[in-house]
């Protein structure tokens, strides 16, 4: 179980590729638009994990709006969605 940023980082990037595939955005542009944050940040920090910081401000929505499981994201541990819950889905409006 890794806790690192650049480990926290690599799980945002891999449940926001999930998001994707699941159609629930098009695009990292796309998510970042819904969301208000600076899609260029959110690029070059997926470029460079290890030297860029991911804003914890960017995981909320994963956690809030689609269910995702915090101790997956922050420390690698259980499963990225708790049991029972097979795909991604927007839990809340915005």
């Amino acid at each position: 179980m890794e806790h690192t940023n650049e480990y926290i980082t690599n799980r945002f990037y891999e449940a926001l590729d999930m998001l994707v595939a699941d159609g629930i955005y098009n695009s990292y542009y796309h998510f970042a638009e819904e969301n208000d944050l600076d899609r260029s940040s959110l690029n070059r920090t997926k470029k460079e994990p290890g030297r860029r910081k991911l804003h914890l401000f960017w995981i909320s929505p994963l956690i809030l709006h689609h269910g995702l499981d915090a101790k997956w994201l922050f420390g690698g541990e259980g499963y990225a969605y708790p049991k029972g819950i097979k795909k991604a889905k927007r839990v809340l409006q915005y």
